[in-house]
């Protein structure tokens, strides 16, 4: 049954001045056992979901200027050292991958931020693809171990211009012909 701690009591001859914790990283730091010693450990079998994403799927007039943040409903397993890797990309309209960096939160690394290296083009969608993710258990994430997502950036407007070239607040002169 899935989120159940079991026990297993280890009898016949062994005893907690025999066996050691392995686990310990530091030699001659070892933990005694319990006596008898006992194993627990918790089933799980839930397969791990995202909760949310921000922009939503199918969001429109997103800013270009906005980062991807991924909350999943558990820890899930993936390299957050790398982007790229075939398990974590964002794509244009073309196929073409976005450069980007990936931010974990503080354990237990349940949000992921993802944020374009630079920034997004206007009136573009993007496809935000995540392959072969699992929890610490080996559960697909939603199943399949896939999840997309996709939004489109907002249209450029007059506004989105920061700069007037010089040549268009200079003063004319009456009767000059200017061509652009």
């Amino acid at each position: 049954t899935d989120g159940v701690t079991y026990a297993i009591t280890i009898t016949g001859g062994l005893t907690a001045t025999t066996i050691h914790d392995a686990g310990s990283a530091t030699p001659g730091n070892d933990n005694p056992l319990t006596s008898p010693p006992v194993i627990k450990f918790t089933v799980d079998i839930t397969n791990p979901t995202v909760s949310s994403v921000t922009p939503a799927n199918g969001a429109t007039g997103v800013s270009i200027s906005q980062a991807i943040t991924i909350v999943f409903n558990e820890t899930c397993v993936m390299d957050y050292r790398k982007y790229n890797n075939l398990n974590i990309q964002l794509t244009d309209s073309a196929g073409k991958i976005i450069a980007a960096n990936l931010s974990p939160s503080p354990k237990p690394y349940r949000t992921l931020t993802i944020t374009p290296a630079a920034g997004l083009e206007y009136d573009t969608t993007y496809t935000l693809t995540l392959s072969n993710i699992t929890d610490a258990a080996g559960n697909l994430l939603g199943g399949t171990g896939s999840y997309t997502t996709s939004f489109t950036t907002k249209l450029m407007s007059a506004s989105s211009y920061s700069m007037v070239p010089a040549f268009l607040s200079a003063p004319v002169t009456p009767n000059v012909l200017i061509v652009l």
